[in-house]
């Protein structure tokens, strides 16, 4: 019998025969077949008892039992039968008859060893039938690949590491018996490309997962600590509106930025990216003004790299003669230069100082 290369599932209506011509063409040893035959007969008895018992569809019958004699329905069926299995005193005559005999319930019966019997990783000889059916490939190397992977889809539920603990177990154990050198080279290429691209989707997961966190900032604005406790404070404070024009007609921040936008960029809610600062300013004049507000008793709660990714959250910057959000946060931080509008983002710390009532040489 030949292999069947495009079913992947483990079945023993395609193992048995296929063991069996092994057998019979000296491919496999006295002690392997035995030892089938044997696991196969109580298989087959264990799922017809299930099956009964469980009230299932009865897929396993005797193909001719003792009461056919009795009842003379198929009396000679029976006998040749009787006769073909009492004549076969060697064990290639018993494998070449296919069928066994046994008391099935009180009756004598006979049974095919050709049956249609699913092998799932809850078998207790999984392995065994595993490694017949994936040594059936050493004529069909083209199909190992997808073999494997319907198993570790359906048997081992696309766990991966289970699986290939499981092959490099049955290689140890089969290698050279059940499975070629072909076979299981193939199948250790396969485990091999497997584990790279495993580590390859843990290792894009991470960096997706570390990217997230490093891009995401905690805060989403320059939420002032006194807001926290007087909401509306900067709306009643003139010296809020001097501070804002400070930077407004001194070429900061685009004449078109209403002050309760620029009010908002100090308070709890984000802000939409329709509300985001016109910055006109160059990246080191916005990373002064950064360092101004991120001061001790301003914005102390925003630290570290946090504070160039708010400001992410809140400026807009010119490109191409359009206005475009800062795409990386290292594009303010990293920032250097002199300009001569140091001294107005300097008057502007002075004025929320004056607001927060901190002296204005706090630094």
């Amino acid at each position: 019998m030949e292999a069947n290369f495009n079913d992947y599932t483990i079945d023993t209506i395609d193992i048995w025969p296929y063991e069996a011509q092994q057998f019979l063409s000296e491919n496999r040893s006295d002690e392997h077949i035995l030892h089938l035959k044997s696991i196969l007969e109580n298989l087959i008895i264990k799922t017809r008892k299930e099956q009964i018992q469980l009230n299932k569809t009865i897929t396993i019958e005797p193909f001719v039992t003792v009461a056919d004699y009795d009842n003379d329905s198929n009396k000679e069926y029976w006998i040749r039968h009787v006769k073909e299995f009492k004549n076969a005193t060697s064990l290639k005559d018993q494998v070449r008859l296919h069928y066994f005999n046994i008391l099935d319930k009180g009756i004598d019966s006979f049974f095919s060893l050709t049956q249609e019997i699913t092998i799932d990783r809850k078998n207790d000889d999984f392995d065994f039938w595993f490694a017949m059916k994936l040594g059936q490939y050493k004529d069909g190397v083209k199909y190992i690949s997808n073999f494997l992977n319907y198993q570790l889809k359906v048997s081992f539920k696309r766990n991966f590491q289970k699986m290939e603990g499981f092959l490099i177990l049955l290689i140890c154990q089969y290698e050279g018996e059940l499975l070629s050198e072909k076979v299981v080279k193939i199948t250790r290429n396969w485990i091999n490309k497997e584990s790279n691209s495993v580590k390859e989707k843990k290792q894009a997961k991470n960096e997706i997962n570390k990217g997230e966190e490093i891009e995401k900032p905690i805060h989403k604005t320059f939420y002032l600590d006194i807001v926290r406790s007087q909401p509306s404070i900067l709306k009643k404070e003139t010296a809020f509106i001097e501070a804002f024009q400070i930077l407004t007609n001194n070429g900061l921040i685009s004449l078109d930025t209403p002050v309760d936008n620029f009010n908002a960029i100090f308070q709890s809610k984000p802000l939409e990216e329709g509300n985001f600062i016109k910055w006109i300013g160059t990246l080191i004049e916005l990373k002064w003004l950064i360092q101004q507000i991120c001061k001790k008793g301003i914005c102390s709660h925003i630290i570290g790299i946090e504070k160039w990714k708010v400001a992410q959250n809140c400026f807009l910057i010119t490109a191409d003669g359009k206005w475009r959000k800062i795409e990386k946060h290292t594009q303010i931080s990293n920032a250097n230069g002199a300009t001569k509008n140091k001294k107005y983002i300097d008057a502007f710390g002075v004025k929320i100082k004056s607001i927060l009532n901190l002296p204005s040489d706090n630094t």
